[in-house]
């Protein structure tokens, strides 16, 4: 929690816009549907650079990896071709207000993805 905080504190409130969707693995092999952060992607990343730095300054083992800011809107057990998906974009980036980090828990189970917030602390 104390790390999340730090984290939280350093970064103020800030304006996020969704872009275009995407997939993993592949288009012809969807397993999860996200969608990208086209505004507000510059605080997310200063918000994940300092949440890795306190947690690895606390022994955690960090990813190596490049943080690569999206929303996850869908998953699928099978990864299969989805035709026509690729091109069903918003036709507007809706726009919110980043105001608070969460520390969540998931859960991958048989009927689906469960997320709880373990623990919630306002930014800036």
């Amino acid at each position: 929690k104390e790390a999340v905080r730090r984290a939280a504190a350093a970064q103020p409130p800030f304006t996020l816009a969704l872009g275009k969707l995407g997939a993993f693995e592949s288009w012809r092999r969807v397993r999860v549907v996200w969608t990208g952060v086209e505004a507000g992607l510059e605080p997310l990343a200063r918000i994940a650079a300092a949440l890795r730095a306190e947690l690895e300054a606390r022994g955690f083992s960090i990813e190596k990896r490049e943080f690569s800011g999206h929303l996850t809107l869908a998953r699928s057990r099978e990864a299969r071709p989805h035709p026509g998906l690729e091109a069903a974009n918003l036709p507007e980036s809706p726009r919110m207000e980043a105001a608070e980090l969460s520390l969540m828990r998931s859960r991958l189970q048989t009927t689906g993805a469960k997320y709880e917030a373990l623990w919630r602390c306002p930014l800036g």
